[in-house]
């Protein structure tokens, strides 16, 4: 029980400023002593003590904990209030206080010392509030909700507030907001309002390096400034696609597609793409089953159309088929009417001229005169039907042979720029110059005349069958190098223009003698050597040997020769006896002595005839 001692009048409360009794010093076994101040009547929640061993005040509590401690109830909170030395009326007064509910605040107080505003709170939990009372984040800001930020020279002041329409941040003036990481700028807004991430910027928005949204809206602008390469809106609800300033693609607000053109107003069954100012474009029917390729036309949906005043083409691609179609000129935007010109649909028939191909090629006549082409069955053949659909050219091609075929009695001609230069007569000889065969019909090869003079080879019964040679009368010639060689006249006389007549290489042979020069030696070539037997031959004395030989006939001529070896001018040799299969052939020494030589004969046979 602490002994209490009066130590006289004038002890004044510190924090109302009221007269309070005498001060009392306190003596007690676990403070040891202290000095205990307090007003009249009111015990230790109103005092003020401060203990002797600690130094620690406590105002409002007999047991400080700290170099300074206020306490409170609810009711009646702890409070430090700041006032001005003069105590001017109306002059605010700052307080700090812990509310019944543990947290603490900063305000300001009315004259009387009554809280007029709470400008500061920390709540238990430690977050703080300025200007709101409970809150709910590390930092809360109420009421108007700005912060302001000063430079150095705090002559500028950049804001930063919670307004009605989100979060706002503002520079004074022609400043710009920069944002980084790192130590590093990374998002750049200017005074302008352009905003640059990696870069500064120049347009309202400029990015150095990859950018990635769901999505992004345009305004329209028909002519972008300062767009170089880049997307713009150049019309409402479309989209463009710029290089070098120029717009280059444009989709339009039905998705069709411009390469270098603004779309053609394609029917809304069709998604569209078309390429450069003539009007090259598809179109596929995303209602049907129809793709177009189309040169000079659009579809409306219901019509085809010009893009420009000009012929048109089309080509189709429909469930296996194709069409390709021809249009005339026409004037733009006008409905025009594509023909199909040609159709190969999903069986594999091509036809031209038709839209129902019936065969494997066909070719149907435009007009009188024009014949159609078709093929049948499975084999690798086609017909050439007449303008009345029967069947007149055969056409068919096989692993070992290719055929062509005139069905009917009639000649088949080869025409080259407009004019017949061949023709195939009913009867199958090739005509050259001519449509009409001048030996007859019994003739059946080849005829070339250029009008006045004909040449021709062939068979016929008429000729004695196999022949070649000049109808006219004209001279027959054989050329080789480009060079005339020999030359049968008009007369059948045969003419050789320098060149050599007689027997080719291989059709010669050699044969010698066995064992005397009277023993026979056969050689079935029509010409020939013979070397003779060495053995002696006397003076004045003849010698005949027989050369058998399959091609001599009776009617023949046997042409014989001594060639370089022997003496000189020492033999005479003939022939005789010729007959069907062998002639004789008489060897003569007219030198004065015995010679035995193997003498070599050249020989030759010339066909005769006696009708």
């Amino acid at each position: 029980m602490p002994i209490e001692n009066n130590m006289g009048p004038g002890g004044v409360d510190a924090a109302y400023g009221k007269r309070t009794t005498l001060p009392t010093r306190s003596y007690d076994t676990t403070k040891r002593y202290g000095d205990t101040f307090r007003e009249d009547g009111d015990g230790p929640v109103n005092s003020i003590v401060k203990e002797a061993e600690s130094g620690f005040v406590g105002i409002g509590t007999d047991s400080p904990v700290g170099t300074l401690n206020l306490s409170g109830t609810s009711a009646d909170p702890a409070e430090l209030i700041f006032t001005r030395s003069d105590g001017a009326v109306g002059s605010k007064n700052w307080y700090q206080r812990v509310e019944g509910n543990h947290r603490f605040a900063l305000g300001r107080a009315n004259d009387s010392g009554t809280v007029s505003n709470e400008y500061v709170t920390v709540a238990t939990d430690g977050k703080v509030g300025i200007g709101v009372v409970s809150p709910n984040r590390a930092l809360t800001i109420g009421d108007s909700g700005v912060i302001g930020i000063n430079n150095t020279g705090n002559t500028v002041q950049s804001t930063i507030q919670m307004a009605a329409g989100g979060l706002e941040v503002y520079t004074p003036g022609a400043q710009s907001i920069v944002l980084g990481t790192n130590s590093s700028e990374r998002l750049r807004i200017d005074s302008a309002g352009n905003v640059g991430v990696g870069m500064v910027p120049g347009q309202k928005l400029d990015v150095s390096g990859g950018a990635r949204a769901n999505w992004f809206g345009m305004n329209v602008a028909a002519t972008p400034s300062g767009l170089g390469t880049g997307i713009a809106a150049p019309v409402s609800d479309t989209l463009g696609f710029y290089t070098n300033t120029t717009e280059r693609v444009r989709i339009d607000s039905s998705g069709r597609v411009g390469v270098n053109v603004t779309p053609s107003s394609w029917g809304s069954s069709f998604k569209s793409l078309e390429v450069g100012a003539t009007g090259n474009g598809i179109g596929c029917n995303v209602s049907g089953a129809n793709t177009f390729l189309t040169n000079n036309l659009y579809s409306d949906g219901t019509n085809w159309r010009y893009n420009r005043s000009n012929a048109s083409t089309l080509y189709e691609q429909s469930l296996g088929w194709h069409s390709w179609h021809v249009v005339g000129s026409g004037t733009a935007d006008t409905v025009a009417y594509p023909t199909a010109a040609m159709v190969l649909n999903n069986t594999g028939n091509l036809g031209v001229g038709t839209a129902s191909p019936s065969a494997s090629y066909r070719i149907h006549a435009q007009s009188t005169g024009v014949n159609q082409v078709a093929s049948q069955g499975t084999t690798d053949a086609a017909f050439i039907n007449n303008v009345n659909g029967t069947q007149a050219l055969y056409m068919h091609s096989t692993a070992s042979m290719s055929e062509i075929n005139e069905l009917r009695a009639v000649p088949l001609n080869i025409v080259v720029n407009g004019a017949t230069r061949a023709t195939f007569d009913a009867n199958g000889n090739l005509l050259r110059g001519t449509t009409t065969n001048p030996f007859g019909g019994d003739q059946a090869g080849y005829v070339n005349s250029n009008g006045t003079q004909t040449a021709t080879w062939g068979v016929s019964a008429t000729y004695g069958g196999s022949f070649i040679g000049s109808y006219s009368n004209h001279s027959f010639g054989i050329l080789t190098n480009n060079t005339t060689r020999l030359t049968i006249s008009a007369a059948g006389d045969i003419l050789s223009t320098g060149g050599g007549l007689g027997y080719g290489t291989g059709s010669g042979g050699t044969v010698t003698q066995a064992t005397s020069k009277s023993t026979a030696v056969t050689l079935n070539k029509p010409s020939g050597k013979i070397t003779m037997n060495n053995a002696a031959l006397a003076a004045g004395a003849t010698v005949q040997f027989q050369l058998i030989n399959s091609l001599i006939t009776a009617d023949d001529l046997l042409v014989v020769n001594r060639t370089g070896s022997g003496t000189n001018l020492a033999y005479q040799i003939w022939t005789e006896a010729t007959a069907a299969g062998s002639a004789y052939i008489n060897v003569k020494n007219v030198s004065a002595g015995s010679l035995s030589e193997a003498i070599v004969i050249n020989f030759a046979i010339i066909k005769g005839a006696t009708s």
